[in-house]
């Protein structure tokens, strides 16, 4: 699961990688509307697109976008979790290396 405003390409190379490693699902939610991303990602079996615009954050807890990147990131953490098909979730981005595993 990420939360990525980076070039398509390398929310691709992410996803792809992610994938290649064995995860079953990937779970991207673009930070911004970026039709070039969601066009390359959502056909990737096994990657799930989210486009978090303000139809998005407008059914959210918190009703809107709220400006912190990490609370935005827990928000969709939560929704991902949720959704999807297995029993843990790792949380990172693609120009981060931490990440966090949630049960």
């Amino acid at each position: 699961m990420a939360t990525v405003n980076e070039p398509a390409q390398l929310g691709l190379a992410f996803a792809a990688y992610h994938l290649g490693l064995g995860a079953q699902e990937v779970f991207i939610f673009l930070d911004t509307p970026d039709p070039e991303a969601e066009a390359l990602l959502k056909d990737l079996p096994g990657c799930h697109v989210t486009v978090t615009d303000d139809a998005y954050w407008a059914a959210s807890p918190d009703g809107h976008r709220v400006p912190r990147h990490i609370t935005r990131q827990m928000r969709n953490a939560h929704k991902a979790y949720a959704d999807c098909t297995v029993d843990w979730l790792t949380i990172s981005t693609p120009t981060n290396t931490s990440a966090m595993v949630m049960f």
